[in-house]
């Protein structure tokens, strides 16, 4: 995926907010659809060239492409790289550190970090990414495309967001962005529903089980919701660096699987065609968004 890219999307879902002047955020929440301004040249202009940083981006790289399987120095050290960066930068820094006793290795320590910019608000849009290697690979795997690369543009995107995402917010006070950095995604043994996004579902458990109330920060709340609820899209970034991705629209059981568009899919599809063909991608770039869907069923 291009920075370009990342950074044009990032602010269209941010423009979406909207006040509780009548509506919950609940039903705010619903209702959510993305901004286009795709034709808007000027706000592209400025979001792909005049914000972006790629030497940014490689120091990320440089300090994370290392491995750092869980429960080792080298996890830690990244640990402190993230958490320092995003602090640095103003961002609330949270931490989900749980042991596991009954992985198929033994206890082992997980460290799910998340970064909220303006924590208060009730609607989160959710960047996420996972930042430890895989331990059954063997020693120096460094997990560029699993998943460092996809970490780094997450950490690029807060040093030159961070400020015009402040100013967005301080208008639309009602929705806000945090940045989560799983850990434990890989399996310790053998990939399996249990071997394997210890970190994630930890952190799911825990924010389905913590009720949220936000009638004491101003917003409109009239029932009972818990810090899940507060998710209004979640992007996960991962195996992204390769030399030729795809990025496809999967349907799950529950979902509809028909011709009923995917409202984000299709928004960042034309994002990534507009700003191909208004500011070209050196390179020979593939598309990464196909089109069509795949329906895809959890057992």
């Amino acid at each position: 995926m291009s920075c370009k890219v990342l950074l044009v999307s990032t602010l269209a879902f941010g423009l979406c907010l909207s006040q509780c002047s009548g509506p919950t955020w609940l039903e705010n929440r619903a209702n959510h659809a993305p901004t286009d301004f795709t034709a808007d040249f000027a706000t592209l202009d400025y979001l792909i060239n005049d914000l972006k940083n790629e030497s940014d981006f490689v120091t990320h790289l440089d300090n994370i492409i290392i491995p750092r399987d869980v429960n080792t120095t080298n996890h830690l050290i990244v640990e402190s790289y993230i958490e320092t960066h995003l602090g640095d930068l103003g961002w609330t820094v949270e931490t989900d550190e749980f042991t596991d006793p009954d992985t198929p290795i033994g206890a082992m320590r997980f460290k799910n970090i998340v970064a909220h910019m303006d924590p208060i608000a009730p609607r989160r849009v959710v960047l996420a990414c996972h930042y430890e290697t895989a331990p059954t690979i063997g020693d120096g795997f460094l997990g560029a495309m699993d998943a460092g690369a996809s970490c780094a543009m997450l950490l690029n995107l807060a040093t030159t967001m961070t400020d015009l995402l402040r100013q967005q917010i301080a208008s639309n006070p009602e929705l806000g962005i945090s940045l989560v950095f799983f850990d434990g995604e890989e399996a310790m043994q053998y990939w399996s529903y249990t071997d394997s996004i210890y970190g994630s579902s930890h952190l799911a458990t825990l924010w389905d089980n913590s009720a949220y109330d936000s009638n004491t920060d101003g917003f409109c709340q009239t029932e009972a919701a818990d810090f899940l609820d507060r998710m209004e899209l979640l992007y996960l970034f991962d195996l992204i660096g390769t030399s030729d991705p795809q990025i496809k629209d999967f349907r799950f059981t529950g979902s509809p699987c028909d011709d009923d568009p995917n409202l984000f899919f299709a928004m960042m599809k034309q994002i990534e065609t507009v700003v191909d063909a208004v500011f070209p991608m050196t390179g020979d770039v593939a598309m990464l968004y196909s089109g069509g869907y795949t329906c895809k069923f959890w057992h």
